[in-house]
């Protein structure tokens, strides 16, 4: 279902709800993935929404400095990063997270994420990587995994009386 669809579906009966935001919300998200730069019909086909609607909102983040456009591609630029600010600091995850991740890497010789569940899946939140240690597995803030394929899913969704 397209997620202009799945807004409507979801906020049909409640009208506190801005239909408006949840589509610019939809439209970030639809930054995600292998392509950096995207059109406006390219953004369209992936949300579900006209290219009107996809215009309007694509040059609102370009004006407020989310967005920037190049030939007819858009692409996020490092300003979206202030929308996790609050999550990232409400949560000490600098102060806290950080410094037993690294103390917990140098410990075992490996490389040490962070994830939290987020629906039906985890989603990493912090990482202390070995610079001198290659890895293949490089993730960063803001991958997803699934559940039940990954490990890091499995330890997430198991309830905490049961490790």
């Amino acid at each position: 279902m397209p997620a202009t669809d799945e807004n409507r579906a979801l906020f049909e009966d409640d009208k506190e709800i801005s239909l408006t935001l949840a589509r610019g919300l939809d439209l970030i998200e639809a930054f995600a993935g292998d392509e950096r730069r995207l059109s406006i019909p390219e953004l369209a086909a992936r949300t579900g929404m006209n290219r009107t609607v996809v215009r309007r909102l694509v040059r609102t983040l370009e004006k407020k400095g989310y967005a920037s456009a190049d030939r007819g591609q858009y692409e996020l630029t490092p300003h979206i990063l202030r929308l996790i600010r609050g999550f990232i600091e409400g949560r000490s995850l600098p102060q806290i997270v950080h410094p037993l991740l690294r103390a917990a890497a140098e410990d075992i010789g490996e490389s040490v994420s962070f994830a939290m569940l987020d629906d039906t899946e985890a989603v990493y939140v912090a990482h202390a990587f070995l610079p001198a240690r290659f890895t293949l597995n490089m993730v960063t803030v803001g991958s997803r995994a699934p559940l039940l394929p990954t490990a890091v899913g499995r330890v997430i969704s198991r309830p905490p009386w049961d490790v």
